[in-house]
């Protein structure tokens, strides 16, 4: 008798342990699994809330500056306008003349250049003859000017601008830094020469000068960024019909009148 309830017993007990870990490994593990699953895309979710957030307050913060942003466009739109504006360039220079008292002489806008300018370095001076008996080398091959291509960005476009300006030396000084700084359009002063004038009456557009006064000539590029909006088609309007003239349109048709004669 004790016997068979220690074989009960042992076997209750061997069963209730199978069935723990039965029930561990179908059921507890799985879960455990999910569970941990879970707390992963938990964290990830809130990862992304947290970086989603911070992008919207970013946001937030760049549209309440909109306005700023706006005109700081329309200002760059002056500045690299999509046409070439000559009469609007030539009214900011003729007023920066007035301004710095200097008399514009000529002005002669260019053909829009392409994507590259060329800009050419200096020549390098040839060495001087030297005084001593040591016989000089052999000259070497003439080495052509290395040239600099300015690389201008996709569809910006230079007009070379060139310039005949009157004025006193200062007053000169004032004109070429306000081209570059004051007319709204973005200037750039490539070259300028001078040459000193004597008094001289006015005559053929050009003002009276006094000893000392310059006469200046300066090149200079500005840039236009031409819009790459294509241009809607205009559409035709379409026409209203017309009557006749002296033509009664009320009349009833030819055919209506000979049936109701032949009757």
């Amino acid at each position: 008798m004790n016997a068979s309830v220690k074989t009960w017993v042992g076997g209750t007990v061997v069963v209730c342990l199978a069935i723990i870990g039965i029930g561990w490994l179908l059921v507890i593990s799985p879960q455990k699994a999910t569970a941990s699953d879970a707390r992963d895309q938990t964290a990830n979710v809130k990862l992304s809330n947290d970086t989603l957030e911070v992008q919207v307050t970013k946001l937030k913060k760049q549209f309440e500056q909109m306005d700023q942003y706006k005109t700081e466009l329309g200002v760059a739109q002056k500045a690299i306008p999509t046409d070439q504006a000559m009469a609007d360039l030539l009214r900011q220079l003729n007023k920066l003349a007035d301004a710095t008292k200097v008399v514009i002489v000529s002005v002669s806008p260019q053909s829009a250049s392409g994507p590259a300018e060329p800009e050419k370095t200096a020549p390098t001076p040839a060495p001087s003859a030297s005084a001593s008996a040591t016989p000089a080398p052999a000259p070497s091959p003439t080495e052509t000017p290395a040239t600099t291509i300015v690389q201008l960005p996709d569809g910006l476009q230079a007009i070379p601008l060139n310039l005949d300006v009157i004025g006193t030396y200062a007053d000169t000084l004032k004109f070429v830094s306000g081209l570059q700084t004051k007319i709204g359009r973005y200037v750039l002063v490539t070259d300028i020469s001078q040459t000193a004038l004597a008094k001289g009456e006015a005559s053929s557009g050009r003002p009276a000068t006094e000893d000392g006064d310059l006469e200046s000539a300066i090149g200079g590029v500005v840039y236009v960024l031409p819009s790459t909006t294509p241009t809607p088609a205009p559409t035709e309007k379409p026409k209203m019909p017309t009557s006749p003239k002296d033509k009664n349109v009320f009349a009833p048709p030819a055919s209506a009148s000979k049936a109701d004669t032949s009757k």
